[in-house]
């Protein structure tokens, strides 16, 4: 990792196939200096543990397969929907999909019900918290929060006039 420069690096992602590897090379590339550190793990329960050791964001591979099978099966633009604890919240990852009403306005404008937060955009695997003025495009996913009573308007304002 030192021949490789890692210390002077903003990301460092560990890839290599074998969770452990994947694992130490986090940890070593975190005491070299490198800035932000990402391992992916096949084990989930692996995933929920590594913060402990300095890495910044663990991936499991079962986890992003299954929301990704999940979000082709779902019909519209509902990629995932994870329900915060106690309460009637989901976040929502949400598809921008070609002619949605979403995309017509900038945020500050858009028709969104009170109970509905963007709290951010991804676009072409760039993710950022939106500013009022930015606008959404089709192919960008959002994370909203979203409560219980404000979802199916808040997801009709995502879904395509042109269905």
């Amino acid at each position: 990792l030192e021949e490789e420069r890692v210390g002077s690096a903003d990301v460092f992602v560990a890839c290599t196939g074998d969770d452990e590897n994947n694992i130490m090379a986090g940890v070593e590339a975190r005491e070299i200096g490198a800035k932000k550190i990402m391992a992916i793990v096949g084990r989930p329960d692996y995933a929920s543990v590594v913060g402990k050791l300095g890495i910044d964001l663990a991936v499991s591979e079962r986890d992003v397969m299954a929301r990704q099978v999940l979000g082709f099966l779902n019909e519209g633009p509902v990629v995932t929907r994870t329900p915060l604890p106690g309460g009637r919240i989901g976040v929502y990852e949400i598809e921008v999909l070609e002619g949605a009403p979403v995309t017509e306005h900038v945020l500050a404008k858009l028709p969104l019900p009170d109970a509905c937060l963007i709290a951010a955009v991804m676009r072409e695997s760039f993710v950022r918290v939106p500013a009022a003025d930015d606008r959404l495009q089709p192919g960008d996913t959002v994370v909203a929060l979203i409560d219980d009573s404000a979802a199916k308007a808040a997801i009709a304002l995502f879904e395509s006039d042109e269905r």
